[in-house]
């Protein structure tokens, strides 16, 4: 498949590493320009720089072939702008990322394909792993190949104090959501995980060794 992504974040990249990992023909669209040499660097996907509503750089990723238009950046009217323009050039598939959940109905009736809400995931993930009263600290529950795993931040934990992007953990992991004092907190790359957090990663089976080895 040819896929085009638009937004180099952590899903997307995330997304594109999967991808290309299956032999697909994947091309990611990033505005930022230092973002654009860090993807550069670390994934096997083409990479753009430019924003994905510039038509002529969408026809640089030769969106007339693709299959797949995924619109993962974090501003919404942005992702449904890529996908109504996907649909203009190229009747292809289309996926939108959303934050607020109102906008579902809205971005369905306009044609989206499929729409993404990380946030409103991690809420009903983590409101599964907290509501079973065998769960201390660690819980996990099985979504086909991906695990959901929550880890609780001790005081002799080695991620503590450290800001998301800084952490190592293994490819092919997310951390999606952290709960804070009975909070929940969708993080960003520069969240800093403290003591008593509890942290809620989805992972492919086979790294959930080298996982709990991180937040151990």
């Amino acid at each position: 498949m040819h896929v085009i992504i638009v937004g180099g974040g952590k899903i997307g990249s995330t997304l594109a590493e999967e991808l290309s990992a299956e032999k697909h023909d994947v091309i990611i669209i990033e505005i930022d320009q230092v973002k654009c040499e860090e993807l550069s660097k670390t994934l096997s996907a083409t990479i753009l720089h430019g924003s994905g509503t510039d038509i002529e750089l969408l026809e640089e990723a030769e969106i007339g072939k693709a299959d797949i238009v995924a619109a993962l950046t974090s501003k919404e009217e942005i992702n449904l702008m890529v996908c109504l323009l996907a649909k203009n050039i190229k009747h292809c598939k289309t996926v939108a990322r959303i934050k607020n959940p109102e906008y579902k109905k809205i971005f369905k009736r306009l044609g989206v394909d499929v729409i993404l809400s990380p946030e409103v995931a991690a809420a009903s993930f983590l409101e599964e792993v907290l509501t079973k009263p065998e769960v201390v600290d660690l819980a996990f529950i099985t979504r086909g190949d991906a695990v959901v795993l929550e880890f609780a931040i001790k005081k002799d934990t080695k991620v503590i104090g450290r800001e998301i992007k800084e952490l190592e953990y293994p490819k092919g992991s997310l951390i999606i959501a952290i709960y804070e004092k009975n909070k929940l907190i969708i993080p960003n790359p520069k969240t800093k995980i403290k003591e008593g957090d509890k942290v809620l990663i989805i992972t492919r089976k086979e790294i959930i060794n080298k996982v709990r080895k991180l937040f151990s």
